[in-house]
């Protein structure tokens, strides 16, 4: 499995993101960049957030994918229980208790599960979000500085999860921009991006 971009051109404005860009890179890949290099709006692209002006992305060679996209620990309500919002991600994807619990089980919430979003630290925020993301069932996971603000058992954590999920066939493209992120290296390829486009090149 694999993720191809063909002619990528992408700009905010006048401000030119990619121009022409061509890769073709596995479906469980880690980009490490600094801020500011595109990471997180290829994410968004290949998510379908946002609409290229020129290029296609396929997975496999299918222009038409789920994609779950993780980019913030803000869930979908702050006032609203973890578990009615993980009960409202089962319902929407047509699925039973079960399946749900199978998804939540390794990342371990049932100590704040019957807690609103707005009572959590910034940790716990992270972890319930990015459990909430790779809940939802999706073709390829894109998740953007996941283990910002988590502690070391809960890096490993993460890791292992993404390791099992991969093992059973997942897809995962993950972006981080420092060094931070390397751990995630044990189990996903690192790709580059491309040379940012010069500011005096970026006005067409």
């Amino acid at each position: 499995m694999h993720v191809k971009i063909q002619n990528l051109s992408f700009q905010y404005g006048n401000h030119t993101i990619f121009r022409n860009y061509s890769t073709q890179f596995p479906a469980h890949s880690l980009c490490l960049a600094p801020n500011g290099s595109g990471k997180t709006t290829l994410l968004r692209l290949i998510a379908g957030i946002l609409v290229p002006q020129q290029g296609t992305i396929t997975l496999s060679d299918d222009e038409v994918f789920r994609a779950s996209l993780f980019t913030t620990n803000k869930l979908i309500f702050d006032n609203i229980s973890l578990r009615s919002q993980f009960k409202w991600i089962q319902h929407a994807s047509n699925r039973d208790e079960l399946w749900l619990e199978s998804r939540i089980a390794p990342f371990g919430l049932d100590a704040f599960l019957d807690r609103t979003p707005e009572t959590l630290s910034e940790g716990e925020r992270q972890w319930a979000a990015l459990a909430a993301v790779c809940t939802m069932p999706a073709d390829i996971y894109l998740i953007d500085e996941p283990l910002k603000s988590l502690d070391q058992s809960r890096i490993r954590q993460f890791i292992k999860i993404l390791a099992d999920r991969i093992h059973l066939g997942e897809r995962f493209v993950v972006a981080g921009h420092d060094n931070s992120h390397k751990p995630l290296a044990e189990i996903l390829e690192i790709i580059s991006l491309p040379s940012p486009v010069p500011t005096d090149e970026s006005t067409p």
